[in-house]
C-alpha cells in the first residue's frame, strides 16, 4: 500500500494544555497553548472557554485575564471534539 500519495487527515487523540503553571494575579495574563498528539495532527483549531468568567476570562487567542481571587477551569476543545479541561488558581498579588 503506497500511503505517500494519499491525501488523508491525521485526527487528533489527545491534547495537552500549556504552560504547566495555574497561577495567575488578579489583573495579569497568561497565555495558554495547545500540545496536540499526535504532533502532526492537520486540523489544530480550538476553541476555549472560561467556566466562571467572574473569576477569570478566556478569548478565542487562549489569552486568560485574572479578574478576582478564586480557582476557575478554562476549557478547550477541539475540531473533532476533544475537551481537555486547566485549573487555574487567581489570587491577589500583595504590595
Amino acid at each position: 500500500l503506497d500511503r505517500s500519495s494519499a491525501a488523508s487527515d491525521v485526527y487528533k487523540r489527545q491534547i495537552q494544555i500549556m504552560p504547566n503553571n495555574n497561577r495567575l494575579a488578579v489583573g495579569e495574563q497568561m497565555v495558554l497553548s495547545v500540545v496536540f498528539f499526535p504532533d502532526n495532527t492537520t486540523d489544530k483549531k480550538v476553541t476555549y472557554e472560561s467556566l466562571n468568567d467572574s473569576i477569570a476570562t478566556v478569548n478565542t487567542n487562549g489569552v486568560v485575564t485574572g479578574i478576582q481571587p478564586g480557582m476557575v477551569k478554562v476549557a478547550v476543545e477541539t475540531s473533532n471534539g476533544i475537551r481537555a479541561y486547566k485549573d487555574i488558581v487567581v489570587y491577589l498579588k500583595l504590595g
